[in-house]
């Protein structure tokens, strides 16, 4: 998904999937494991498309992502006030990026 600010992006059903392939791919770099069950795949769910997947999938990743941050930074506030700068950073620049 290619996008400038403010272009229109137009997101295909391929775009979908990629991306939610994409955050498969980086539960899998956390040592998690999800099915490969988008429409189509040997696992097919039948629980949405691929966008409905991409959000649910996004929405798993941030929620794990905030447990970890949770459980490995508890008590200590200077590494915590890091993470949240860091995600600010972040947030600015895809502000930026998508529009």
């Amino acid at each position: 998904m290619d996008a400038t600010p403010s272009a229109k992006v137009e997101v295909t059903v391929r775009d979908w999937a990629e991306g939610a392939r994409t955050v498969r791919e980086a539960f899998a770099a956390l040592g998690l494991t999800l099915p490969a069950c988008l429409p189509g795949e040997p696992e097919d769910c039948g629980h949405g498309d691929a966008r409905d997947h991409y959000a649910s999938y996004l929405g798993a990743l941030q929620g794990h992502v905030e447990s970890l941050i949770e459980a490995s930074f508890a008590g200590d506030s200077d590494a915590l006030d890091e993470v949240y700068r860091a995600r600010a950073r972040h947030r600015a620049i895809m502000d930026d990026v998508l529009g």
